[in-house]
């Protein structure tokens, strides 16, 4: 499927993901109450996290093999933006676990560390620039080690 996708010509490949701008979040909903109405054991959950992380993780490898067929076309980050959430969605902590959870219509994200941190200073008002050197120091991160993992905006 991969490769029939990336032989494609530039607008016919990407319908595949214009048509999942609208789908996703109905199939999102669809596993989400299935997930609720059939998981009701502890091993059940797990499976599912595994599933969703092993989803996720594909759907990683998929972008990862279009920006190497394409690199030249492969979004680039400005230093200058200045990024925020969008509207009706909040960073926040869970009220339950005192986790960081990204919140957004209908739906919460658990977050780790690492996200926190990055999304935490997607104010709208910092530049990626900025971000990125804060991170830098709060993490005691070595520049040059970074510039040499693909990080973008580090190198």
């Amino acid at each position: 499927m991969l490769r029939a996708a990336l032989s494609l010509d530039r607008s016919r490949g990407l319908d595949y993901f214009r048509r999942r701008l609208v789908q996703a979040p109905r199939d999102s909903r669809e596993a989400l109450e299935l997930t609720l109405k059939h998981c009701d054991t502890y091993e059940l959950q797990q499976a599912a996290v595994g599933a969703l992380t092993f989803k996720c993780n594909l759907l990683w490898a998929l972008l990862d093999a279009i920006a190497l067929r394409f690199p030249g076309e492969a979004l680039q980050m400005n230093p200058d933006n200045k990024p925020g959430l969008a509207p009706h969605v909040y960073l926040q902590r869970d009220p339950v676990t005192g986790e960081p959870v990204l919140v957004f219509p209908e739906e919460m994200l658990a977050l780790n560390e690492e996200a926190e941190a990055i999304l935490s200073r997607c104010d709208g008002r910092t530049q990626v620039a900025e971000i990125i050197e804060a991170l830098l120091a709060e993490y005691e991160a070595d520049r040059e080690e970074l510039s040499h993992s693909g990080v973008p905006g580090v190198g």
